[in-house]
């Protein structure tokens, strides 16, 4: 075998590997929890124990990739929950802290997108135990837990 050949199989073997360990960050990456804290840092009451405001997050938009997920607490929204984009088609496990398990049942979380300059904004009653949200193109779907 030429000198030629061997040097573009060792290049071809590099990007197939490459390849193979940035599919498998990106397949892996969505399974971490994101961790939410409170936006405002205090601790408040509920009847909520830990955990139970964990949700999971998927996008079943079109071709929207979601690059944002914030909450709003005493007229602040808090930082992006999100460590990476969430394609379409896959999901993140969310993970509140367990100071943000009390407060309002009614917490407002805002959307935003590659690609889209305008950040949709939603309310949910999150004592009613969200086990999952499904974002669709302009609205969402919730599961309940039982």
């Amino acid at each position: 075998m030429n000198r030629f050949v061997k040097f573009r199989l060792t290049l071809a073997l590099l990007f197939a590997s490459f390849m193979l360990v940035s599919a498998h960050t990106t397949v892996n990456a969505a399974v971490e929890p994101m961790n939410f804290m409170s936006t405002n840092g205090a601790n408040m009451e509920s009847v909520l124990t830990v955990g139970d405001y964990d949700f999971g997050l998927f996008n079943r938009t079109s071709g929207w990739v979601l690059n944002g997920f914030y909450t709003k607490e005493d007229g602040v929204w808090s930082k992006n929950w999100l460590r990476y984009k969430l394609p379409v088609g896959k999901s993140v496990q969310m993970v509140w802290s367990e100071a943000s398990n009390q407060g309002a049942c009614v917490v407002p979380f805002k959307l935003t997108w590659d690609d889209y300059d305008q950040a949709e904004i939603y309310n949910l009653d999150w004592c009613k135990g969200i086990k999952n949200i499904y974002l669709k193109d302009n609205t969402f779907t919730v599961d309940y837990k039982k």
